[in-house]
């Protein structure tokens, strides 16, 4: 019989936390501080990636579904506005990341426990899925969100010759890794 993954890890568990989420949102907000107009807009032919405002405010759509869902119970990440000032002008992504983070700094252990419903588009047709979670669980997504298209930004903005913050898109599983086996980055 061979151990399981959690045993061989020895997983201690800790307090939900909305801080982590805020670090994210504030190394975004650090890169996007970085970059001039030109630069948030660009779509670099070699990445096809679409430009870094448009992942911005993407993550952000997201922040601010389950930011609502937390207030009213429900969360459709798929209500989005596409095509805002937050997705084609730096300084408006930078007043939109520090009020939504603030946001989070406001949220409860209590409010995480909640039970939340979360509705979906399986396909293409427009129809909606309700499906049960909790604040908590979401949280983890939106985490786990952020940093995929913060990974994805980061290739935008190294096509584009921009230095990136350490460690800027990387899974903290990733970085944990690396420090483990001695690789720097």
């Amino acid at each position: 019989m061979t151990e399981s993954n959690n045993q061989r890890q020895n997983i201690t568990t800790v307090p939900w936390s909305t801080g982590p989420l805020a670090e994210l949102m504030t190394q975004l907000s650090d890169l996007v501080r970085l970059l001039d107009a030109d630069q948030y807009n660009a779509v670099p032919q070699t990445t096809k990636c679409g430009a870094i405002g448009g992942h911005v405010r993407h993550v952000l759509d997201h922040l601010v579904a389950w930011l609502g869902g937390v207030e009213h119970g429900t969360v459709n990440y798929d209500d989005r506005q596409r095509d805002t000032s937050i997705e084609h002008d730096p300084t408006a992504a930078l007043h939109a990341i520090k009020h939504h983070t603030a946001r989070l700094a406001e949220i409860s252990d209590e409010q995480l426990a909640n039970p939340v419903t979360v509705l979906t588009s399986m396909t293409s047709c427009g129809s909606l899925v309700s499906l049960p979670s909790s604040h908590a669980r979401e949280l983890a997504f939106i985490f786990s969100h952020t940093i995929h298209h913060n990974a994805i930004i980061g290739t935008i903005a190294r096509a584009l010759a921009v230095d990136l913050p350490a460690n800027f898109g990387t899974a903290p599983s990733t970085i944990a890794y690396r420090n483990q086996n001695g690789c720097a980055r």
